[in-house]
């Protein structure tokens, strides 16, 4: 890994997870943050917003942009995960933010950022696709203009965690996600076919007082029965850090848009473009780069 830091756009909706993947992003030398846009999802936009502009000053980068982006799916309200996350979607509580999101909606500033960096930004959406999917629709160049997206979400081979069949980001929007996975756009897909191999225990977060290590213990202190926290986010972050983590697949995917019990089942044999599945991770190279980073 050499060379100029690769700009990346993280479109998130922190979320504990998002949490540790945003220090990760911020921290590395292989990677140059240009922003963060907000989505509903583990929480609501207004906590997400606030935990991201609390993440970026937290951690002294208050120079990077967040904005704002969709507080609903494309078909119904998110589900927010406050059973998981906590009530604000953050496990431990953190300063107001000093700081203010930007004016113009996510939507148009992804879309002016990809233009005013055609072909080298890689998008890295972790929560509902709602505001990928608004950005194809309203600005349909802006496809041509990501140079690769790591998107975590799906789950191919392996059950749901929101549902039997369905992954938490697609359920709640699987019809943004049927339109960004058929986009055409160089997509690599972090699913839970890896995520769930990846996890912090509560040995690997036993010593250090940084931010990270500080919300993990926040996590276990409120769910005293869980033995492992799955980092999801942190390992689409970790990709586009060191791509030889995960062996993908390039297959067609389905997205199941219905009203029943299969609605954001995420599924071989789909009519759009490939894009590459992560079905197979190195765990410990992995967890050794996520926790060098975000603890």
């Amino acid at each position: 890994m050499n060379g100029n830091p690769t700009p990346v756009m993280i479109d998130t909706d922190p979320g504990v997870d998002d949490f540790i993947a945003i220090l990760m992003a911020i921290r590395s030398s292989e990677l140059d943050l240009l922003g963060l846009t907000t989505v509903g999802g583990n929480t609501s936009l207004e906590n997400a917003t606030l935990n991201a502009l609390r993440t970026v000053e937290i951690e002294g980068r208050p120079d990077i942009p967040v904005a704002i982006g969709a507080a609903a799916g494309r078909t119904r309200p998110f589900e927010y995960a406050d059973h998981f996350h906590g009530e604000t979607g953050l496990a431990m509580a953190l300063p107001a933010p000093g700081i203010e999101p930007l004016e113009i909606p996510a939507v148009a500033w992804l879309a002016q950022t990809l233009a005013q960096h055609s072909n080298t930004i890689t998008l890295l959406p972790v929560g509902p696709v709602t505001n990928i999917a608004r950005l194809i629709e309203e600005h349909p160049e802006a496809a041509n203009q990501i140079d690769r997206m790591i998107v975590m979400g799906g789950a191919v081979d392996c059950p749901g965690n929101a549902t039997d069949y369905a992954e938490f980001n697609t359920w709640n929007d699987p019809e943004a996600a049927e339109i960004v996975f058929g986009a055409g756009i160089n997509t690599t897909l972090i699913g839970l076919d890896v995520c769930n191999q990846v996890a912090f225990t509560r040995e690997i977060i036993s010593d250090g007082a940084g931010p990270g290590r500080l919300m993990m213990d926040a996590w276990f202190a409120e769910h005293p029965d869980s033995e492992e926290f799955h980092l999801c986010d942190p390992l689409a972050v970790a990709v586009a850090i060191d791509p030889t983590l995960v062996r993908t697949e390039s297959i067609s995917v389905a997205v199941d848009t219905s009203g029943g019990p299969e609605r954001g089942n995420t599924m071989r044999g789909g009519d759009g473009p490939p894009i590459d599945v992560a079905l197979e991770v190195d765990v410990e190279r992995a967890v050794r780069l996520i926790s060098g980073l975000a603890l």
